[in-house]
């Protein structure tokens, strides 16, 4: 009955020893708190690198950490920020979690500049206990500024850049110069005045066949297609069908046409004399006769001098 006895005890005493070794110190894992600058004396044309470290024992999840917000600064101006977790084991097997903050200043003159002392909040999400850090002012101080060594090499790089660039313009100037030159000869060479048909066709374009008065938009149709013919032929001012129908027929004319181009004197003339409106159906299907002409006359008279 003792020696059972004594065996439970025994067990009971191990199973103790385990359990205490399981239980994490948690007394151990307080965050410690660590500002530093990269360098205490900087030039004023380089950066000034400051870093808030946070370092505990355990994950990285144990703390609810506050965010370190910009610090207070004095002949710095702040550029950036940025930050990092980092989770290792360290030499004697115990988890380490760290947490840095790093801020990046630009100084504004030469002297000491300041970064003033910081707070930060945590809870420890196990204990769940809140506790506070802070740390001290630090001051760096700026030095002259450093000679930039690429100072020299810039300057020269610019140099021979702009002689290259002025010269590529100076180049291209007369390139195009010469080209634009050489084709305004050329067209001054290839100018040729235009037909009769080239310029009456631009002068029907011109007329707007929306206009309001329909009556006088026939009439204009009428007048340039007598100006062609009395231009084309010597034809005297007043002209009516009669005189251009052996035009007509000298080309080759189909008779639907003509007889559209009769209609278009008599039309014009009800218009005038018997102040009959013309439809706009009507003034769409003369504006397309005259043009029809012209062309055919054109087509014609080109492929009489293509076979000559």
């Amino acid at each position: 009955m003792i020696s059972r006895v004594t065996v439970l005890m025994v067990l009971f005493s191990i199973i103790g020893l385990w359990a205490q070794d399981s239980i994490p110190n948690y007394a151990d894992a307080n965050i410690q708190l660590k500002t530093f600058f990269d360098n205490d004396q900087v030039p004023q044309n380089r950066e000034v690198v400051y870093h808030v470290e946070l370092s505990w024992k355990g994950e990285l999840d144990r703390y609810q950490i506050s965010n370190v917000g910009d610090p207070a600064v004095s002949n710095l101006k702040l550029r950036g920020s940025g930050s990092s977790n980092r989770f290792f084991v360290d030499e004697a097997g115990n988890p380490k979690s760290v947490k840095q903050v790093n801020f990046y200043f630009t100084p504004i003159e030469m002297g000491m500049a300041y970064i003033d002392g910081i707070t930060i909040q945590y809870e420890d999400k196990i204990l769940s206990q809140k506790e506070t850090l802070s740390a001290q002012r630090l001051g760096v101080k700026i030095i002259e500024p450093l000679p930039d060594p690429n100072a020299d090499a810039d300057i020269g790089f610019i140099i021979i850049i702009s002689i290259v660039i002025l010269f590529a313009i100076v180049v291209i100037y007369f390139v195009i110069r010469f080209i634009t030159q050489r084709k305004l000869n050329a067209q001054a060479e290839e100018v040729q005045p235009k037909t009769v048909e080239e310029k009456y066709l631009e002068l029907l374009d011109d007329i707007e066949l929306s206009a309001e008065n329909r009556n006088e938009t026939l009439s204009s149709i009428t007048k340039l297609l007598s100006s062609y013919f009395a231009e084309k032929y010597t034809m005297p001012g007043s002209i009516n069908f009669d005189q251009i129908k052996p035009p007509l027929v000298s080309f080759n004319i189909n008779e639907d046409l003509q007889e559209k181009i009769n209609n278009l004197f008599e039309r014009d003339k009800l218009s005038k004399f018997a102040r009959e409106q013309v439809a706009e159906n009507e003034l769409h299907l003369f504006f397309d006769t005259v043009e029809q002409l012209i062309k055919q006359i054109q087509k014609i008279e080109s492929e009489k001098e293509n076979n000559q």
